[in-house]
């Protein structure tokens, strides 16, 4: 995907983090970007001129679903995420932000685009580092970690009993950032995926 005749380019990707679609084919400036974006997928970065841009979404049968414009900022990445919203489709530009946290310690977020679960708790190893109460559409703030193992648990902030939706296995890498998306696999409560995406800087 390369979309820039200039040497001013930003790094764009899609996240389809949208649930009840098939697979999405996405567009930039009436250029196909990304072919057949399943629920949960994540496309490569690709160098797009940073200026405003068209981003259109539409199925493999030609419908489109939105047109939305976008800016990407100049020698920055971002992910463009697909999320349901209470209108349909939505899109939200996400800043891809690098740790500088040193050899020893990592980065961590959290991402929320459950329609269904719009509060949600999460706990590395069961508290050593915690994002209470998550809002549908928020990206929190980068905290730091110590490189090591960690147990990634999710849970719905508004349920009586913490019972946990969803947890997964995590190794923390030095200078390295985390981002997990929490979104929907179908429009029903608790029907939840995530998606933990490590970032470095290597470009």
């Amino acid at each position: 995907m390369l979309f820039c005749n200039t040497s001013e380019y930003g790094l764009v990707r899609f996240l389809n983090a949208a649930a009840g679609y098939d697979p999405f084919q996405i567009y930039i400036n009436k250029q196909l970007a990304v072919n057949g974006l399943d629920n949960g997928d994540m496309s490569q970065y690709g160098r797009v001129s940073a200026k405003t841009q068209t981003v259109t979404v539409q199925g493999e049968n030609g419908y489109v679903y939105l047109e939305k414009k976008i800016d990407v900022p100049l020698g920055q990445a971002m992910t463009v995420a697909v999320f349901n919203s209470d209108t349909g489709l939505e899109i939200m530009e996400i800043m891809d932000m690098y740790c500088n946290g040193g050899i020893n310690t990592g980065c961590f977020r959290v991402c929320n685009l459950s329609i269904t679960n719009r509060k949600v708790n999460v706990f590395l190893n069961g508290g050593v580092l915690t994002f209470k109460e998550v809002d549908y559409k928020e990206v929190t703030a980068f905290k730091y970690q110590k490189v090591g193992f960690y147990l990634v648990s999710v849970m719905s902030s508004n349920a009586q009993t913490e019972n946990i939706l969803l947890s997964s296995n995590l190794y923390i890498r030095g200078n390295a950032s985390y981002t997990l998306y929490v979104f929907n696999w179908s429009n029903t409560m608790n029907a939840i995926r995530i998606l933990i995406v490590e970032d470095r800087r290597n470009y």
